[in-house]
Formats: structure tokens, C-alpha cells, sequence
């Protein structure tokens, strides 16, 4: 292990919550091992979890929610894990322990359900967070997020980063993280980095709503170069590693839209997909569905809400289309995810649609080209649906790399050594098209001879995770190949 010391004079931070200053002597905190982002991951495997609440009233909070979850709603939708968020134990016990005796669990605004407004206690440091109860699934915890939305200060920095310290003492194989606003970042970059090279996390995430009306603008839409911005900005971050040289990445991630403004705003199945989509294409391998709304049991009736999603009106039992492409997305990804855990992002960059139809070019994103070090020689694309017929749509192009075993990589997982991976995003999203077939493009392209020869083009299905010959059409001494992809969806390749 890599060991610092820290002084820290810290406040009222018992489980008791009592007001009792404690003071916290010479404490051994432990930064993480080298690579060790990739070692849990692979672990762990792809994070898709979901924030749920807890069956038993927190009296301390009103928005608190309070409700079981039915049996067959859970695991129709295919989530990996719950998130618990509420006060004052961020543990639902019947489901962790009794419903779902498989499913993984994670925690945010650790430890307590709050923003954190201080560092661990004596207590904290000798013995832990988590209750008896939490420490039966600890093995099926995966990650932790200490506090939530923060404003950045020099105290919480030190203050997550002996959370974390205490963590890895108790808890080795758990992910840790804070988390931040989105929309152009709530810390700007030198805080950022700051809070990186000292409290160490294994994760960095964000939380931004892309398609959602605010105030009186209901058709407000930010789309895919919002998107793009934030994630290549967590990206390029990420990529820094806890020392800035780059040498030892981390893993990024982002919320995805889980709900309605006050079912003001239903957004399309292909701005749904697009959180997927750019997540995987951008290198992300952490999704946290925000949230599973459901009614509140009042005196053992369930108290319908506008908000949910997932749930009609938020009844249980109820699955509105939601549920049904929520559970798609989730399967499909959980049958590539063994392989984007094992894969470090490489390259992404961005083709430019049609001009009423492009979103427009993130500034922090280069433009597409055949030198750019991806193997793609040519790249076109066509829409080829109703009205959109002879128009495009943007793309993004992600390239990958497996990860080598000196870098806690599983390269045996894979049956070539030197393949080379890659993604395409359909990133067209409309709000006038519920599904997103409608907004389906015809990617063509063709590869670089010099990275090509004696390789063998296969796409990787979504629907099982097994690959499938490409078969492509000679012309003009190369080889085009062609696939229909989505509004908002990916495609997966691997040339090997």
C-alpha cells in the first residue's frame, strides 16, 4: 500500500451526530494502488445503478422517499445495482438482504445522507461508516459517493479526502467518488485537479440534465454538444490520472435523466439512449440512473407522481415505455460491458451533420478526419427515414485500447491481444420522434489499409455480446461496410 499522513482537527462527526468535539490525532490514510480504478472496474464490472429510497420514513427530510419496490419492476428493468440516498443509514435492508440477495448496492451523500461538513471522527477512523447490517452485503457494495453537489472548498477537499482514507482502510474493493454539477463544470479545472491529486478518488462524476424545460422554455434543449462537452471535459480529467501525467487513468461516469419535470417534459427514446451511447463512445464506464420514482407509501397506499418515468404515474406494477427501453438500454450494455470495463478510451472525435440537423461541434472536441489516429479511411452517413431523408445527423467516433496487465488490465479476457476497438454514436436526438428508429442514419466507411492488413472487421451485438463478421462491399481498391444505426444509439466494432 502507498501511505500519507494528515492532521485534521475535525467536528461533531459520530454516528450519534452529537455535538461533541472530537479531536482526530496522526491518522495512516491510504491513497489507492497503482491502477487501481481499472482493477475495480474490471472487478465490479460496468456501473449501471439507479438512486432508491428506503422503506423506512426519514423524518429529518421531506423529499425523503419512502416505498417497496415490487419484485418484478426491479428486475424487469435490469438495473446492476441501487443507489441509497437517504438518511439517516443509507441502507435498505429487506432489499438488499431479502428481495434481491444478488443485486449490487452503493451509497451517495455518504456516510451520512448529507452534504459533508466535515471529516471522519476518532471513531470513524478506528471502526468504519457502515452498520452492522451494511457490512453483510459489503461484498456486494460497489461504489460510494461522500457528499453530493458541493461547492467547492478547501475543507471539503480535505475532508473527502480522509473519507476516502477511511474507506480504503475498511472497505479496499469499493469505488469511491464525489460528485459535481455538469453544464460546463461547477469546480473549474484547477479545482478539479486540485481535489484529484489530493484526495485520490477512483471515479470522477457529474450529474447534467440535457433534455428538460427550465422556467417557461419547454422546448429548452441542450442535446449532444452539451453532452459531448461535459463528458470530454471528466474525460480529459480522468485521463490526467491523480498526477496529471496521464500515466495512471481513471474511470469517469455521468447521471443519467431518470425523471420528469414535474411531467412537464417526455423525452424521446433516442435522447434516453444518448446518455448510453456518448457515455460508452466518450470511454465512461459508470451510468447512475436519477431516480426511481415511485409514489410514497402513505398508510399503505402508494401516492401517485408526476415525475416518475419508469413507473405510470409512479404506481408499481405499472411500466410505461420507459420501463421497456430503460431495460433495453441496460441489457444491451450489460452484454458489452465485460468488454468496455477491459478497454481504455483512446480517441474521440466528432463528424459534422447535415446544417439543420448537426448540434453543432463541442469546442473541446476535434472534428473527424482519416490522419486523426483512428483506422477509419472514410467516413459518410445519411439519414434515411420520413423527413430526414437525404440529410445527416452528427456522429461520434471513439477508439480503444485494451488494457495491459501491468496496468491492472485483464487482456486474457480477449481473444487478440493487439485488436483494435471502436464506436460510432448516432448522436441525432429529437423530441418529435418518440422512437428512435425514426431518427436512424446509414453509417458508411472504410479502413486504413496499413492498420487493416490480415485483420478481420466484426461488430459486436448488442443483444449478447457476441461478434459477427462484417461484410463489406470492394470498390475502388478498398472495402466499404455499412450499418444502420439509431437515433441517439452506438454501434460496436472490433478489428482483429
Amino acid at each position: 500500500m502507498i501511505y500519507f499522513f494528515c492532521f485534521l482537527l475535525s467536528f461533531g462527526c459520530s454516528k450519534e451526530k452529537d455535538d461533541k468535539e472530537d479531536v482526530v490525532e496522526k491518522h495512516e490514510v491510504i491513497a489507492p494502488e497503482p491502477y487501481n480504478s481499472n482493477r475495480l472496474f474490471i472487478k465490479h464490472g460496468l456501473q449501471l445503478h439507479c438512486w432508491v429510497g428506503s422503506e423506512e420514513l426519514d423524518v429529518e427530510r421531506v423529499d425523503a422517499a419512502y416505498y417497496k419496490i415490487n419484485t418484478n419492476d426491479w428486475k424487469t428493468s435490469g438495473f446492476k445495482g441501487a443507489t441509497f440516498f437517504t438518511a439517516p443509514v443509507l441502507f435498505n435492508k429487506s432489499f438488499v438482504l431479502k428481495d434481491f440477495p444478488n443485486t449490487q448496492w452503493s451509497m451517495a451523500k455518504a456516510p451520512y445522507g448529507k452534504h459533508l461538513t466535515s471529516g471522519p471522527s476518532g471513531v470513524d477512523w478506528e471502526n468504519g461508516f457502515l452498520v452492522e447490517d451494511q457490512l453483510k452485503a459489503l461484498p456486494r457494495l460497489t461504489s460510494v459517493c461522500f457528499g453530493d453537489e458541493e461547492d467547492y472548498t478547501p475543507n471539503l477537499v480535505k475532508w473527502t479526502r480522509d473519507w476516502f482514507g477511511v474507506a480504503r482502510k475498511h472497505y479496499p474493493d469499493v469505488i469511491l467518488h464525489n460528485n459535481q454539477t455538469g453544464y460546463g463544470g461547477q469546480w473549474s479545472i484547477d479545482q478539479m485537479r486540485g481535489y484529484i491529486k489530493t484526495a485520490k478518488p477512483d471515479l470522477l462524476t457529474y450529474d447534467a440534465y440535457y433534455f428538460l424545460p427550465i422556467g417557461d422554455q419547454i422546448d429548452y434543449y441542450r442535446g449532444a454538444k452539451a453532452m459531448a462537452e461535459d463528458l470530454m471535459l471528466y474525460r480529459g480529467l480522468a485521463l490526467e490520472g491523480h498526477d496529471g501525467t496521464g500515466r495512471e487513468p481513471l474511470a469517469f461516469g455521468q447521471y443519467t435523466q431518470g425523471y420528469k419535470q414535474n411531467g412537464n417534459y417526455d423525452i424521446s427514446e433516442s435522447e434516453l439512449r444518448l446518455y448510453y451511447s456518448m457515455t460508452w463512445t466518450f470511454g465512461g464506464k459508470w451510468l447512475n440512473w436519477f431516480r426511481w420514482l415511485q409514489g410514497n407509501d402513505v398508510n399503505g397506499n402508494t401516492e401517485p407522481t408526476s415525475w416518475a418515468m419508469l413507473l405510470e404515474n409512479g404506481m408499481p406494477g405499472q411500466h410505461t415505455k420507459y420501463m421497456e427501453w430503460t431495460a433495453k438500454a441496460n441489457k444491451e450494455t450489460s452484454a458489452i460491458g465485460d468488454h468496455l470495463v477491459r478497454l481504455q478510451t483512446k480517441n474521440v472525435t466528432f463528424k459534422s451533420g447535415s446544417a439543420d440537423l448537426s448540434n453543432g461541434r463541442p469546442e473541446n472536441v476535434y472534428a473527424w478526419q482519416p490522419n486523426n489516429g483512428q483506422f477509419l479511411e472514410s467516413l459518410e452517413n445519411t439519414c434515411n427515414k420520413d423527413d430526414y431523408i437525404g440529410k445527416s445527423g452528427d456522429l461520434y467516433i471513439g477508439s480503444f485500447e485494451i488494457i495491459p496487465s501491468h496496468k491492472n488490465g485483464d487482456p486474457q479476457f480477449f481473444d487478440s491481444p493487439d485488436a483494435n476497438y471502436l464506436m460510432i454514436t448516432n448522436a441525432l436526438t429529437s423530441n418529435d420522434n418518440e422512437h428512435a428508429s425514426e431518427l436512424s442514419q446509414i453509417v458508411r466507411f472504410s479502413l486504413k489499409k496499413d492498420v487493416t492488413t490480415d485483420k478481420t472487421l466484426y461488430i459486436i451485438k448488442k443483444s449478447d455480446g457476441s461478434e459477427h463478421l462484417l461484410n463489406g462491399e470492394p470498390a475502388d481498391d478498398r472495402v466499404y461496410y455499412e450499418v444502420e444505426i439509431d437515433g441517439g444509439d452506438y454501434a460496436f466494432f472490433v478489428l482483429k
